[in-house]
């Protein structure tokens, strides 16, 4: 079931998606522009960082969308128990299918830990 979003916030988060889309690797600085937005809607919504365990696997690797691309982490926003980023739309993931709608790894080789996007080092 997709998220509910206002029509003015719907168009909100779908700028800032298209201004940050998945091959431009800008996941934390879209992280760091939904929060508030989805704020309005949720108080709890918060940046959410997806990193592989340290078990089977050293990446979180996107299922196949066009050239395959390796990074240490993935920030998503988690919203009314949906994660939003540029991988899911305005629309969102319902978190737990988020891993495995969108991630080639064993979802028990990822992690998702809620982080403070204000706090550049929680990104990294």
């Amino acid at each position: 079931m997709a998220l509910l979003w206002t029509k003015h916030r719907w168009d909100e988060v779908r700028t800032q998606i298209e201004a940050h889309p998945p091959e431009s690797g800008r996941c934390a600085q879209l992280g760091r522009t939904l929060p508030p937005i989805a704020r309005e809607q949720d108080a709890g919504a918060s940046g959410l960082i997806i990193r592989a365990n340290g078990g089977r696997t050293r990446y979180p690797c996107f299922k196949p969308r066009g050239p395959i691309r390796w990074w240490h982490h993935h920030v998503t926003v988690g919203v009314q128990g949906h994660c939003v980023d540029a991988l899911t739309g305005a629309e969102g993931t319902e978190q737990d299918r988020y891993l495995q709608t969108h991630f080639s790894n064993d979802p028990n080789d990822l992690c998702i830990d809620r982080s403070d996007p204000n706090l550049e080092q929680t990104w990294l």
